[in-house]
């Protein structure tokens, strides 16, 4: 989640926090992203995941793709592999060049 984050005067990027709340489990990333062209695919992608309604059959499409196309130079899985494969919930804000990304799932 880190990976998207460029480098900004600003304090607040660049920060990654793990927490335990009410039974979930909650990583956020704080990301400096000087280009809004940047952040919108950003926020593309995660809208992308958060309306899928079969995020195992995204997954298996964008492998698909990445097959077919084996010299694209971002896989766009990472994300997605949070989503699917570690079962968390993603969310974001961006707000005056930074870029939130929460990830949460429950604990058990």
């Amino acid at each position: 989640m880190i990976k998207y984050g460029e480098t900004m005067a600003d304090e607040n990027c660049g920060q990654v926090t793990v927490t335990l709340e009410d039974g979930h489990l909650v990583i956020k990333t704080s990301n400096g992203i000087n280009s809004v062209e940047r952040a919108n695919q950003l926020i593309e992608r995660l809208n992308t995941i958060a309306a899928a309604k079969d995020l195992q059959a995204l997954y298996a499409e964008r492998m698909r793709m990445l097959i077919e196309s084996p010299n694209t130079l971002e896989s766009g899985l990472g994300l997605l592999r949070i989503a699917y494969e570690g079962e968390f919930a993603l969310s974001h804000t961006y707000e005056n060049g930074i870029m939130t990304l929460c990830a949460q799932r429950a604990v058990t």
